[in-house]
């Protein structure tokens, strides 16, 4: 029920009428069929007395005289109607004279037309001057009186259903044409004037109730116009009054802010007289706001500074905002100076026409002192930094003498040990090729030693004169594929120790920005170091990966060798440190000292974590790209 009230007029009128047509339709029908149900039984009866006065004139005199003919002439003259279906006469004395059926009842008796509902059955006593003369039996089939009315019922109820059809539409139409639209049109009106267009007008073009209650809406709405046009009104004095005392409050609040600026404000107008100032700028020129007005430069100002502030001015008048610095000569403090900033005022936004300049001068007279003090501390200061520049410049000079000594010394070493080491190296060679008959065991060990000693020295003298001059080596820094590199020094160490199981797990490096020589350098010492450490190890377990912190690459060489006690790891890199005897691990001790100096060349560093008979890992990195 709620939501039938909550359908739209015109849809609650349709669903009213349409309940209400039905209910003419199907009364209606109700009596057109009981109607017909009555005059099937009136017509039942009917023609059932038909056939009993039609027999009793018809057949009373031949039934009695037994005349054939004339029975048989009555049988076949009864069967003209087409709802009888058997006749039979029967004499006085109960034989049958005459038999008739439809041929499709052929095989039934009269009593089974009496059990039968679809037919009528009758016996008919036929009296002959008040004596019995005989009787007929007579069958009527009740389905051609049905189909009949039946036929007829329908009929008419398709006629009653049409003419409801036709009076429902016609009202319906009638309705909607002069109600509903009208009531339409009604609201949309309303529902515009509710928007807030109270110009709409309600015009339903009509004299009854509707138009009328139309008529008033549109008074109603006038009134309300009318109304609200005087809130407007006064809605807009108040809103000028608000604005005047808003805006004499801003001015106030203004003129107050500007009280508590540390800096002279004023304005003049096109004749260069003050017409405000700030508090500042009054305590400034000792007068009042009231003895200001109309007051020019020349009441505070020497000639030669008015003189100067009158061309600023004229520049201002022209559409310039300039900013100067002002110096005024005060007899109690002396010279001060202000930054003097002015623009003009125009009469409106976007208006050219000037009404005269707005003015902000601030002191800036200790500024100016220290811009003095500060002239005199970088006069100062470039006399100091040229002394150290030529310090600096003759140290340089003393570090290049001593970098070419240091180059002088290593090719010394390198010249000047080396044959002595060749010499010694080739001796011993001989007394142990041509005198070995001459030697006992002691002295042949002897030899031996001399010879290892003699390719150790050698080998740390290289390792020295490599160190030196991969700090002089100039870096050519291009990208460099670590993979590849690592892959073939990998590959080289395994082809030099065949009798060894060595197992190297290369992860995907980045690329990186280096000197690829130096940098194979570096990867070739961790790698053959990392072989050297895993020498007593069954297999040797080799990683070479990356990781990544804080969005930089660190590299690093883990392997599972002898470690080391982390309290000696400040000393791996040291020139000539060793913390295993040569007995143990062969080497001079310059190996990491090479590779730690060239990551510090390419801006890296690098470190070692370890535990002793738990192998060790190396870290590197490298410089920005």
């Amino acid at each position: 029920m709620i939501k039938f009230y909550n359908k739209s007029l015109g849809s609650r009128f349709t669903v009213i009428l349409t309940v209400v047509m039905s209910c003419f339709f199907l009364i209606f029908s109700s009596i057109i069929t009981v109607r017909n149900i009555s005059s099937m039984r009136s017509q039942l009866d009917k023609r059932a007395t038909e056939l009993s006065s039609l027999a009793q004139s018809s057949l009373s005199s031949a039934l009695w005289q037994y005349n054939h003919s004339n029975i048989n002439d009555f049988v076949e003259a009864l069967f003209i109607y087409e709802d009888l279906v058997f006749i039979k006469a029967i004499t006085d004395d109960n034989n049958p004279i005459k038999t008739k059926i439809r041929p499709k009842y052929q095989s039934s008796s009269f009593s089974d037309f009496e059990n039968s509902p679809d037919f009528i059955s009758n016996t008919i006593s036929i009296t002959y001057n008040e004596s019995y003369a005989g009787k007929i039996q007579v069958v009527i089939s009740r389905k051609a009186i049905y189909d009949t009315i039946i036929t007829n019922t329908q009929t008419s109820i398709l006629g009653l259903l049409g003419l409801t059809i036709v009076i429902y539409v016609t009202v319906l139409l009638i309705t909607k044409r002069f109600v509903i639209n009208q009531i339409l049109l009604l609201k949309d009106s309303t529902d515009e004037i509710a928007s807030g267009n109270l110009d709409a007008v309600i015009d339903t073009n009509g004299n009854d109730e509707i138009g009328e209650l139309a008529k008033s809406f549109d008074s109603m709405r006038n009134s309300i116009k009318d109304s609200i046009e005087k809130i407007k009104k006064a809605d807009e004095l108040a809103k000028v009054n608000i604005r005047l005392e808003d805006a004499l409050d801003e001015a106030q609040s203004f003129r107050d802010a500007l009280d508590k600026v540390p800096s002279h404000v004023f304005i003049k107008n096109l004749a260069s007289r003050y017409i405000y100032c700030n508090q500042l700028t009054l305590d400034l020129f000792g007068c009042s706001a009231e003895e200001l007005v109309g007051c020019d430069d020349n009441s505070f100002f020497p000639p030669d500074t008015v003189k100067h502030l009158r061309k600023i001015d004229s520049r201002v008048f022209a559409g310039e905002t300039t900013k100067e610095e002002i110096e005024v000569v005060d007899e109690k403090s002396g010279n001060v100076f202000y930054l003097e900033v002015k623009t003009p005022i125009y009469e409106e936004p976007g208006s050219k026409k000037i009404t005269g300049l707005l003015g902000i001068a601030t002191d800036i007279t200790e500024r100016k002192k220290a811009e003095k003090e500060l002239r005199k501390y970088r006069d100062h200061l470039e006399e100091l930094v040229n002394e150290r520049t030529s310090e600096l410049e003759r140290k340089n000079s003393d570090l290049e003498a001593a970098i070419k000594e240091s180059e002088m010394f290593s090719y010394s070493i390198s010249h000047d040990l080396k044959a002595p080491l060749r010499a010694i190296a080739g001796f011993s060679n001989i007394l142990m090729l041509d005198h070995k008959d001459s030697l006992d065991e002691e002295g042949m060990r002897l030899l031996n030693v001399v010879q290892t000693n003699v390719l150790n020295m050698g080998e740390l003298i290289e390792d020295i004169l490599m160190y030196s001059r991969m700090g002089r080596q100039a870096l050519k820094k291009t990208s460099i594929g670590l993979n590849k590199i690592a892959e073939t020094i990998a590959t080289k160490l395994i082809l030099e120790a065949p009798n060894r199981a060595i197992h190297f797990n290369i992860a995907p490096l980045p690329s990186c920005m280096g000197d690829k020589v130096l940098m194979t350098q570096v990867l070739t010492n961790l790698l053959t170091n990392a072989v050297k450490f895993t020498g007593k190890q069954e297999v040797a377990e080799i990683e070479i990966g990356c990781i990544e912190k804080n969005g930089k690459p660190i590299y690093y060489i883990r392997d599972n060798g002898e470690g080391f006690d982390m309290k000696y790891a400040d000393k791996l890199f040291g020139l000539f440190q060793r913390l295993h005897s040569p007995k143990e691990f062969e080497g001079t001790g310059v190996g990491l000292a090479i590779v730690q100096r060239l990551i510090q060349r390419h801006g890296g560093r690098v470190w070692a974590e370890g535990k002793v008979g738990e192998g060790a890992t190396f870290y590197f990195t490298l410089g920005e790209k």
